[in-house]
């Protein structure tokens, strides 16, 4: 797999679907808030202790009301899609934890470097981390790490690693057919996890050949051009100068 190909990874391999905020979501969210559930815990006192439960329940209704009110505003949605994009964030990033634990300290050091990265690039040039689509290159990134290490440890528990290099001569047929077999797949396993780690490095180096990019980024002004037309402008002006002294 080329590091091209990586660009744009297929949507198996993302770990969290970014979900489309209904108006029940942003509905939900304010009258779960903290604040609406500190108003409705209020108003319930505050109506029990004068009107009985009547009062409470009427009180209570106008708390909710109000909260629904305020979930369709404009600023309030604002607010409210920060707060969903920093949930899914934090989940996505739980669940790369979750794929990471078993990977070992070089690993994990190596994501969160990309991660940093990443997360520079997004403050910067955030059109520039959506094209490339840096959050799934990290997520396809924990998935390969994951599966090279499932492979390594089945190997080991396999027993692939103590396999001889070559079949005993002296071992029975059937024995020997058996530890061809065990042989032959080793290899395969060997060569598979051979192209994981070179799928692994070549997420890393194009994250950090974007990150490169970045951080020196083409002249978007042609200073040049501009510069010559100036002056050019001051040309034409000292000429226009000297016709009319003339």
């Amino acid at each position: 797999m080329s590091a091209l190909a990586l660009v744009v990874p297929t949507p198996a391999v993302s770990l969290i679907t970014r979900p489309a905020h209904s108006a029940l979501a942003y509905a939900g969210a304010t009258v779960t808030s903290p604040l609406s559930v500190a108003m409705m815990a209020f108003s319930t006192c505050v109506g029990v202790g004068y009107a009985g439960v009547l009062g409470a329940t009427a009180l209570f209704a106008v708390v909710i009301a109000v909260a629904l009110a305020v979930s369709c505003s404009a600023r309030v949605r604002r607010v409210l899609d920060s707060h969903f994009e920093f949930r899914a964030r934090s989940r996505r990033e739980a669940e790369r934890q979750r794929l990471l634990r078993a990977s070992g300290p070089v690993r994990q050091h190596q994501y969160a470097e990309l991660r940093d990265l990443v997360t520079e690039i997004e403050r910067a040039d955030p059109g520039e981390a959506r094209r490339f689509e840096l959050g799934e290159l990290l997520d396809q990134f924990v998935v390969l790490v994951a599966r090279h290490q499932r492979c390594l440890d089945w190997m080991r528990r396999a027993g692939g690693c103590d396999l001889p290099p070559v079949v005993p001569i002296d071992a029975q047929p059937k024995r020997r057919d058996l530890i061809a077999r065990r042989i032959r797949h080793r290899e395969e396993c060997v060569k598979r996890i051979s192209r994981l780690v070179d799928d692994i490095e070549a997420i890393d180096e194009l994250v950090h050949l974007i990150a490169q990019r970045g951080a020196c980024p083409a002249d978007e002004t042609e200073v040049t051009r501009d510069i010559e037309r100036r002056v050019w402008e001051l040309d034409e002006v000292d000429d226009a100068l000297a016709q009319i002294s003339a």
